[in-house]
């Protein structure tokens, strides 16, 4: 009986943990500032120069005073730069640290090792650039998780983020883990000379394996690396991307012809093909490379800011569902909105229209957050509610491709 008793205890216990950690908090933000620990050393190793290379991590954690979770989430990111230039303080990165540290994830930004033997590279030195700064990646992970006590990580819930390289860095580091995948590439003496697949870069002993995996804008070397045990990937890429391609192409460094790569659209393509439903792609149409990234030229009527909005649009449910666990669907979505304009309004037709310039998906909410009806609409297209919505108090949410908009609507 007394057996019974613990297990049931047990059973409660790991339901309210759950329950506990499916409200707002890594929905939305909750708090207002957060803590950052600079220039962590996590690891060294040799750089193309030969010298010995300290590398640094910087770790924001939600306002220590403040937070009473003790076991967060963690997303590590990896900046882009063709693996010659850039740091763990990228802006594009900064941006999404900051929303979601204040959401109640742990983030931890992190330079690797950069530079080739010679610029233009050539596809020996480029391949590895990939390798040395995917290594550092994985002494990075190690290093988070060995030291999770220190900074209130949940070893079981780790995101790895990554843009353009980093988005190399982010998907090579969960699907190069067998050294004949390289054939082509590298040799296994060469590898070796290399450090290996997992490197030499420190805190060895430790799956450097993640949960979840965003890739925005990068590429794998082959689709095929990909395994029937995959994990969670959300792939983000413009259709004119120059720089990384979008499908199964070359890729150019300095205006060099490097070699082919699996862009995001073929890895998708690969994925569905093959059987593994745990990749999910968005496509933004006509955009060229990391439309996110400030200062991103203005395509149409979308600005950089647009782009980020559709990158927090897609990147918070992805992460809510797979690396929390919860379910984001019954939730009011008012991230980065702007009000709408409904009229009638109160109305007792169930008929409205919306003060909409562009087509959008439109999904109407009651106010404990379950989705009642959705419908796409055109420019200047009525909503037809359906007659068996009750009178009361509703949400409509309108999402376009570059805005998320939302009004209270009464029904009489």
């Amino acid at each position: 009986m007394k057996k019974i008793i613990v297990l049931m205890l047990c059973v409660v216990a790991g339901y309210n943990t759950v329950s506990a950690q499916c409200g707002d908090r890594y929905k939305t933000q909750i708090f207002d500032a957060y803590t950052l620990l600079p220039q962590i050393p996590y690891g060294m190793n040799t750089n193309v120069a030969g010298i010995p290379q300290q590398l640094f991590m910087d770790i924001y954690q939600p306002p220590v005073a403040l937070d009473t979770v003790t076991k967060r989430p963690l997303i590590i990111t990896a900046f882009g730069g063709s693996f010659a230039y850039g740091d763990k303080k990228s802006p594009d990165l900064l941006i999404m640290i900051e929303k979601y540290v204040k959401m109640g994830y742990v983030c931890a930004s992190f330079d690797y090792r950069l530079l080739y033997e010679n610029v233009p590279p050539n596809e020996f030195q480029a391949i590895k650039a990939v390798l040395r700064a995917t290594q550092d990646g994985k002494a990075a992970i190690r290093f988070l998780k060995q030291n999770a006590g220190l900074f209130g990580i949940d070893t079981t819930k780790i995101a790895m983020l990554g843009v353009s390289a980093g988005g190399f860095i982010a998907l090579h580091n969960q699907f190069l883990d067998k050294a004949e995948e390289f054939e082509g590439y590298l040799t296994p003496a060469q590898i070796d000379s290399l450090g290996g697949l997992e490197g030499n870069s420190g805190n060895p002993g430790t799956s450097s394996k993640v949960d979840v995996i965003v890739n925005l804008c990068g590429a794998l070397g082959k689709a095929q690396w990909m395994d029937n045990d995959i994990v969670p990937v959300l792939s983000m890429h413009g259709t004119n991307d120059g720089t990384v391609p979008y499908g199964h192409d070359t890729i150019s460094l300095f205006g060099n012809v490097i070699t082919v790569v699996d862009g995001s659209y073929a890895i998708d393509t690969f994925a569905k093909n093959n059987g593994l439903t745990n990749h999910q792609l968005y496509t933004w149409q006509g955009a060229g490379h990391t439309p996110f990234v400030p200062l991103y030229p203005v395509i149409g009527a979308m600005n950089w800011q647009d782009y980020m909005d559709t990158v927090f649009q897609e990147v918070t449910p992805f992460l809510y569902e797979k690396l929390i666990g919860c379910s984001f669907a019954s939730a009011v979505i008012e991230k980065e909105s702007k009000q709408l304009g409904i009229y009638p309004n109160p109305t007792n037709n169930h008929t409205i229209s919306l003060d909409l310039t562009a087509a959008a998906a439109v999904q109407v909410y009651d106010y404990q957050g379950k989705l009642m009806y959705q419908q796409q609409v055109a420019i200047q297209e009525n909503v037809v509610l359906p007659k068996i919505l009750p009178s009361g108090i509703y949400i409509v949410k309108a999402t376009t491709n570059s805005t998320i908009y939302s009004g209270k609507l009464i029904i009489e």
